[in-house]
């Protein structure tokens, strides 16, 4: 298992954990405001109601996913250049799943879930719009994870990782 440590390493950096965390972060955001828009279709109530399905991110299960890609995908002929492929579908699939589990308003929820998850591993849901969106905020959100991820927090991450092998 000594190429996943080297994987921790080159993909656990400082750096690379703020990255991935925004960009984790974003895409979650971004599809979960979608997908409460798309069955409401009204701004304001799509706000309202992401606020009362408390449906927030928890920057450890973000990291914790991340390090499930490595240890699913590394093996991958592929995986530097499917790695955000990987980590957008991911926290575009956590937020489905979220949203879904968490309105008991939500009417056709298989199908729902089934139209989502084919649009997303297609890599046709994450549309222009989204992504115009992703990179005006993408700096503010980097900004936060900036001040939170410290030098302790990357060597703890490291440490836990490392057990788990």
């Amino acid at each position: 298992m000594n190429n996943l440590n080297e994987l921790i390493e080159q993909y656990f950096t400082k750096d690379n954990i703020i990255d991935m965390l925004t960009q984790y972060e974003l895409y979650y955001q971004i599809s979960l405001s979608n997908y409460v828009y798309e069955t409401l279709q009204d701004i304001e109530e799509t706000n309202t109601k992401i606020d009362e399905l408390s449906l927030r991110l928890d920057p450890n299960i973000a990291i914790s996913n991340i390090f499930d890609i490595l240890l699913h995908f590394s093996q991958e002929e592929d995986f530097e250049n499917r790695f955000y492929y990987h980590l957008r579908t991911r926290a575009l699939m956590h937020a489905l799943k979220d949203f879904v589990n968490k309105d008991a308003e939500l009417l056709g929820k298989e199908k729902y879930i089934e139209q989502k998850s084919d649009m997303i591993l297609k890599d046709t849901f994450f549309d222009e719009d989204m992504k115009l969106q992703f990179e005006s905020d993408y700096p503010i959100i980097s900004e936060d994870y900036e001040m939170m991820v410290t030098d302790d927090l990357v060597d703890k991450i490291h440490h836990n990782f490392s057990l788990q092998q």
